[in-house]
């Protein structure tokens, strides 16, 4: 037994803790089922509500935020409930599509082919508009057959009422629209979504050489109309007609389906890995081809029945200015974000789940001194650690972790001085291991801009004029990114200022002589509010905020009118503010950034607002 806080714990017990705390990805969680460990944030709240509009949905998030665990928690609920005939007699079914099972770079090529194909022949079809056609067309018929599928299936066991007979052949219809012949639960090795799908659409569209012979045999009419049916554009038309009639068979069964997409960082992840150069394909043709595809799905009468979910990662979404697209097609995005209530209450579930009635606290019931030793205020341990990360749970669930497992190698109880040490080992780890990987796609040279800033000898609050002088702009913004509406230095500068303030690295310490409700005392007389961009939604700079994370170069350029850096941002800015940068305290050993201040950086607003 070894003492921890209020608690002793057994080898046993804290083996379980470190279990619990150790399931970072979501599709390996064991914990997700369990009612006393899932946090239902404001996100998934929103997310189930729309069960009942059936609307379309764009979940969004970062990567660790936990977008797959809350599709897994929805999927549970569903299968849970769903069986479960409502007050109307409907029954709910969830379907979920990883695109990290496809070949990723087999699925792009031949996304791209076809793609190249169709332009060949029709060369003012925009690009965006064969994608969203073809997913379009891909997620109809996978609701199809999933519905035909569970339709038949919940028939079976008396749970709703189907026409059998005809939802087989519509089931046997639809599989030979997307051309695989095999039964699903029969297939190894193969992925069962899109990349299939696109193989047998250019297989129609390219004859073999085989194909080509035996079409020599047949006469100049027949060969003519065998051209016809490999005409690209085949790929694009609508469903047939009898599949799209067939679709009420399912709405009559009063059988309800969510289909999801999910696992698009990983594929993001290992798409840039191997073929850097397909990323902007991605980017400009497959996810805008998606996300016009979702609303188009939405309007599709005969199947009011269906739901789609996509899930993708926010810095790609950012970067292709969805949003815009989504606003302009009324298609609703779901955010997820992580409040400071809800990143306690997974530390505190988790410690409950193995230690009933135990909570955080009472492993850690210490205030967190500053291993600096110019500050004096203390923090509590959960506001130490998550004030350590980038508020992201997985962030938080790592840091967690390293405690634990510093308190098994060690054997010694951990105070205040141990988990500073604890924290900063673990900040390099989640930096080096996490948040470099995740912006590899969009920031390529993140790891070497970290290097020069580590070598710059920042401290870790600064002016705008020493990040202009430090360098470290061309290192994230090329050349060929800079406008000509301002001095190339102090137009790059702001492009490396909003990349680096998307990542969560750089943010502002926006300090007002004033009292002012959301800002908190730090000295005698600053009342100083953080803005990173885990807190941009309540910032009292939202037209610097909001400008920074769009990413829009031009935009940018645009807005500074050759302008400094700091002239810029202070036009914007209101005239009792006066704006630092700061660096995020999770990147300050990465950084060796100096702390001679005796304020904390990122201070957790607590209950005593200053008003």
């Amino acid at each position: 037994m070894m003492k921890q806080g209020r608690r002793e714990l057994s080898e046993e017990t804290l083996d379980q803790l470190i279990r619990s705390f150790s399931q970072l990805k979501g599709e390996y969680d064991e914990s997700i089922e369990d009612d006393g460990v899932f946090v239902r944030t404001q996100a998934f709240v929103e997310l189930t509500a729309r069960r009942t509009t059936r609307s379309n949905t764009v979940l969004l998030g970062r990567k660790g935020d936990g977008k797959t665990a809350l599709l897994r928690r929805l999927a549970h609920d569903l299968r849970v409930n769903g069986a479960k005939p409502s007050g109307e007699r409907v029954c709910e079914v969830f379907e979920q599509i990883d695109i990290e099972d496809t070949y990723f770079t087999e699925l792009i090529n031949k996304f791209r082919q076809i793609m190249d194909l169709i332009h060949a022949r029709h060369p003012t079809m925009a690009p965006d508009f064969i994608a969203r056609e073809l997913w379009s067309k891909y997620l109809l018929l996978v609701a199809l057959r999933v519905g035909c599928s569970k339709a038949i299936e919940l028939q079976a066991l008396g749970q709703l009422q189907a026409d059998v007979a005809a939802l087989k052949a519509l089931e046997q219809r639809t599989l030979q629209e997307l051309d695989i012949q095999v039964q699903f639960a029969d297939t190894t090795g193969v992925s069962k979504g899109f990349l299939p799908y696109l193989g047998a659409l250019l297989a129609r569209m390219i004859p073999s050489d085989e194909g080509f012979a035996r079409s020599l045999e047949f006469d100049q009419e027949r060969e003519r109309e065998r051209e016809r049916d490999r005409e690209p554009l085949v790929a694009l038309q609508e469903l047939p007609t009898e599949l799209i009639k067939g679709a009420a068979l399912i709405g009559n069964a009063r059988l309800h389906v969510t289909v999801a997409l999910d696992r698009f960082d990983d594929f993001v992840d290992r798409l840039v890995t191997n073929n850097p150069s397909t990323t902007q394909t991605l980017r400009r043709n497959f996810l805008h081809g998606l996300i016009s595809a979702l609303y188009k799905v939405q309007r599709q009468k005969s199947f009011r029945w269906l739901r789609l979910v996509a899930s993708l990662p926010e810095d790609l979404v950012v970067d292709l200015d969805l949003r815009e697209i989504a606003a302009h097609q009324q298609l609703l995005f779901v955010q997820i974000t992580w409040s400071l209530e809800h990143l306690r209450e997974m530390l505190d579930s988790r410690v409950a789940s193995v230690i009933p009635g135990a909570n955080w606290s009472d492993l850690f019931p210490f205030q967190v001194a500053s291993s600096n030793k110019r500050v004096q205020r203390k923090e509590l341990a959960s506001d130490y650690l998550v004030r350590h990360t980038t508020r992201r749970p997985r962030e938080v669930m790592s840091q967690a972790l390293g405690l634990l497992e510093y308190l098994r190698l060690s054997g010694k109880q951990i105070d205040s001085r141990a988990m500073n040490m604890v924290v900063a080992s673990n900040n390099t780890r989640i930096v080096q291991s996490q948040i470099i990987p995740e912006w590899k796609s969009s920031l390529p040279t993140l790891h070497t801009a970290i290097a020069r800033l580590h070598r710059a000898e920042f401290k870790t609050v600064f002016s705008f004029a020493d990040f202009v002088q430090s360098g470290i702009a061309p290192v994230l913004v090329p050349v060929s990114g800079a406008a000509d509406s301002g001095p190339v230095d102090e137009i790059k500068a702001l492009i490396a200022l909003s990349s680096l303030f998307r990542v969560g690295m750089l943010g502002f310490r926006v300090r007002r002589a004033t009292p002012r409700e959301g800002f908190l005392r730090q000295g005698e007389s600053d009342f100083v509010q953080y803005v990173f961009s885990h807190s941009a939604a309540q910032t009292p700079i939202p037209d610097i905020t909001s400008l920074l994370m769009a990413t829009n170069v031009l935009a940018l350029a645009d807005a500074a009118e050759g302008r400094s850096v700091r002239g810029f941002l202070m036009a914007g800015c209101d005239a009792k503010y006066d704006l630092q940068l700061c660096f995020a305290p999770m990147f300050f050993e990465s950084l060796d950034a100096e702390h001679d201040f005796s304020f904390v950086v990122d201070e957790i607003l607590d209950t005593e607002v200053v008003a």
